[in-house]
């Protein structure tokens, strides 16, 4: 009876034994391929890898990679960006033009302020970062613009996925410029998946494993319906006979048309030090809250060199 006991505990542990080592080896796998894929910036592993490499590798991405990745290398090397780069809007909006969440959409997920700052018409009818390549110039613009203020490709892509704003705030509350995973684990950022998913993408592309389904077509804003021009006639019976008048009015209903000029104006406005919202509300005469609401602001938290939109 106790022989068959030790048996069965022999068996269970070294099931565990060699569970264990084939984790370990996965693990090791994995971080020893990231280290030989390591070029323009650094992919340091981390456990929440291994979850998510599974994920992303079982998730179809909607791409028409061959057409994609030939165009957008190109502009990547025109910007003397990384190619990496190519998965970032993998790791954003899983190829999805149709992406929403809050003011961010598309396959960049860019905000609207970002959208209008580098020339994309954004309006009632029209949303270009729903334009792979129109969206994707604008992006690839944005993303060189942060990396010459951080000379730094994951700060950069950091401050792009979430705000430049944000990204000043996580690191003023530490001592240092943390390291990129202990952004994910403290949850500084309101996105930090993105780190995750990036990595993830980047192997899985190097790998062969992304796997790719038919392109989805961009939902494109619905216009406002027009209100049909109306002429009133009102037909009224003559008391003194049988036969009918009509009257209309003696002045035409004319439809009207939107003031051009009534389109607001918007300013670039550059942070000097000592300025907060309050005060650069007054000097413009609009509202603090405006201000936060057209730059995607958080709180009223600004940096001297910040460039703010000014609508007017």
């Amino acid at each position: 009876m106790n022989f068959k006991r030790l048996s069965i505990l022999l068996i269970g542990l070294f099931c565990v034994l060699a569970s264990h080592c084939c984790v370990s080896s996965d693990v090791r796998g994995l971080d020893k391929k990231l280290k030989a894929m390591e070029k323009s910036f650094p992919l340091p592993y981390h456990e929440a890898l291994q979850a998510n490499v599974k994920k992303c590798a079982t998730e179809a991405v909607p791409c028409n990679f061959e057409q994609y990745s030939s165009f957008i290398e190109t502009e990547l090397r025109q910007r003397s960006i990384p190619l990496e780069i190519k998965y970032l809007p993998f790791a954003l909006s899983k190829m999805n033009p149709n992406f929403r969440e809050g003011d961010r959409r598309g396959y960049w997920s860019l905000p609207t302020v970002v959208g209008l700052r580098y020339g994309l018409v954004i309006d009632g009818e029209n949303d270009q970062r729903l334009d792979l390549e129109a969206s994707s110039r604008a992006a690839l613009d944005y993303l060189a613009e942060l990396n010459a203020k951080y000379h730094n490709w994951w700060l950069s892509i950091l401050a792009f996925s979430n705000s430049a704003n944000a990204l000043h705030h996580a690191i003023m509350l530490s001592d240092e410029i943390p390291e990129l995973w202990d952004f994910y684990e403290d949850e500084l950022l309101p996105n930090t998946l993105v780190i995750s998913n990036l990595i993830a993408y980047i192997y899985l592309g190097n790998e062969g494993q992304i796997t790719f389904s038919e392109p989805i077509q961009p939902i494109a804003p619905t216009p406002k319906m027009q209100e049909p021009e109306i002429q009133p006639a009102i037909a009224e019976k003559n008391q003194n006979n049988d036969n009918q008048q009509v009257i209309t009015p003696t002045q035409p209903v004319q439809k009207t048309q939107p003031d051009p000029s009534s389109k607001p104006k918007v300013t670039y406005y550059t942070v000097k030090r000592g300025d907060t919202l309050t005060k650069i509300a007054k000097q413009f005469h609009v509202t603090v809250n405006n201000l936060m609401k057209w730059n995607n602001l958080k709180n009223d938290k600004i940096y001297a060199g910040q460039k703010l939109i000014v609508k007017k």
